[in-house]
């Protein structure tokens, strides 16, 4: 959290976590990190994380990820880093 209680980072690497990434992490708006790898989420990535203006490092890899990365994503200005390789 910031120094306004806002969430800015979520951290959740080599957790055990499954199921599917929800899309409600898409209306966080000072999200800034997201570190999910090495976990065993599957699915699709919401088209939701497109709200994610202040976004600069997202790491998904190691999952079980498949389809497209949202075009919103390409909107994303803000964005540094970018990894979802497995």
């Amino acid at each position: 959290c910031n120094k306004n209680r806002q969430i800015t980072k979520l951290h959740f690497p080599n957790v055990g976590l499954d199921g599917s990434l929800p899309s409600e992490i898409g209306f966080l708006p000072h999200l800034q990190e997201m570190i999910f790898t090495n976990n065993y989420l599957a699915g699709t990535v919401p088209l939701a994380f497109g709200n994610l203006k202040d976004l600069k490092n997202v790491d998904l890899s190691y999952n079980r990820l498949v389809g497209k990365i949202p075009l919103e994503f390409g909107e994303l200005r803000m964005m540094q880093s970018f990894y979802l390789h497995s």
